[in-house]
């Protein structure tokens, strides 16, 4: 994760938010007082809740990490979708 450090006006929060939505990456934002926020673009956030939400049931999470395993191990089967 990249890290800025703001240090009073001399750092313009516009570049910042440029950067983090070019580099669509998380960045952390360091001020004076050494307190720091995390600056990330609106999809990436959704995407991080949507992971929590499915995560948050535990019969749902093992589910997806048993698909994860198959996917890792080959051991799935491939199927063709019905268009609707």
């Amino acid at each position: 994760m990249d890290t800025v450090h703001l240090t009073g006006s001399s750092l313009d929060s516009t570049d910042v938010v440029a950067k983090v939505i070019a580099d669509a990456q998380p960045t952390l934002v360091k001020i004076d007082s050494g307190e720091s926020v995390v600056v990330m673009p609106l999809d990436e956030f959704h995407s991080w809740q949507e992971t929590a939400y499915l995560l948050s049931n535990p019969a749902n999470a093992m589910h997806l990490r048993k698909s994860i395993d198959q996917v890792r191990t080959k051991t799935y089967n491939e199927r063709e979708l019905d268009e609707a």
